[in-house]
């Protein structure tokens, strides 16, 4: 997959899986560190921490290996080196919100048929159970696009932007924002604030040890954190909705608003079911099939124009 990679997908980049890696540490660290908890709560705290900056994980990687005396060790000083690959710093730049990873695949592939296919049945049996597994998820598609068009998630604070995200979301999408919404209220505190030319700079204290900084132009509506949630994930962090919220804001602004989790996008993808169930009409079920082509570029060329003004006008005009 290394080498293939780069050829076949030459603007992607290749990420090692790391829950891979990570299930191999007992079996490289020997019998003695492999039972130490304190030592694999360390590590696990280092690599699976999606808020560290690079220069932050190489100080706590390294700290770790010296205090346990593993240097030298071939597997880790290897891991090291291709931490490039695998750690979550740095894929900061690059947006992974909905990755579908190759073990997830399977896996999901292996639960969703598991159930109803077995190595002994026929041929016709495979087809009529995997027609009864696809209709199940669509069932479940059209149950959670019904209960996102009929009902609003519970409020858990006062704000006006936790209501604006509440009408604004699919419900999956919203329960992940109103936790960074409920964190940035009660987790999170302004430790500093400065006026710069044209924007305000906060330093925000997470906890006892994790600080980050967010810049905040409040002109042209832009929120910028330094743990890169948005640019990572898609969605603001806990850190952003901190500064939102000490400006009053009510609205989250529109750049970071992907359209492709709102609740109009739910509808409509539901064009890609009527096309599945067809009609004799060649003409009408051309048209559908073009008319939700169209939608999915369309929502495309707006998530990718997120953020970048110049883009978006050129759009808009």
């Amino acid at each position: 997959m290394k080498e293939a990679m780069p050829q076949v997908f030459p603007k992607t980049r290749h990420r090692f899986c790391m829950w891979h890696i990570m299930t191999k540490v007992g079996e490289k660290v020997g019998g003695k560190l492999a039972k130490d908890e304190k030592f694999r709560k360390e590590l696990n705290a280092i690599v699976w921490d999606k808020t560290l900056g690079r220069e932050e994980y190489e100080i706590q990687w390294n700290t770790l290996m010296t205090e346990y005396s593993l240097e030298e060790h071939k597997w880790f000083k290897q891991m090291y080196e291709i931490r490039s690959s695998w750690i979550e710093a740095y894929y900061n730049d690059v947006f992974m919100r909905g990755l579908m990873r190759t073990t997830s695949r399977s896996e999901s592939e292996n639960g969703l048929f598991g159930d109803c296919i077995n190595t002994h049945g026929t041929l016709l049996e495979f087809f009529t159970q995997f027609e009864s597994a696809i209709e199940m998820q669509r069932h479940n598609q059209a149950r959670l696009v019904a209960e996102c068009e009929t009902s609003y998630p519970p409020m858990k604070t006062p704000l006006q932007i936790e209501k604006h995200a509440s009408s604004l979301y699919t419900n999956t999408i919203f329960y992940d924002i109103q936790t960074e919404i409920l964190e940035g209220s009660f987790s999170c505190k302004i430790s500093r604030k400065e006026q710069a030319t044209d924007h305000v700079l906060y330093t925000i204290q997470e906890g006892k040890k994790k600080s980050f900084t967010v810049q905040y132009y409040k002109e042209n509506e832009t929120v910028r954190c330094s743990c890169g949630k948005f640019t990572r994930v898609g969605i603001l962090c806990r850190h952003a909705f901190a500064v939102l919220k000490d400006d009053d804001a009510e609205v989250i602004p529109a750049k970071y608003i992907i359209p492709r989790w709102t609740r109009n996008a739910c509808a409509h993808n539901r064009a890609n079911g009527d096309i599945q169930q067809g009609g004799s009409d060649n003409t009408e079920r051309e048209e559908k099939r073009l008319t939700a082509k169209l939608w999915s570029e369309f929502y495309s060329c707006i998530a990718l124009s997120q953020a970048n003004t110049s883009e978006m006008q050129e759009m808009l005009d």
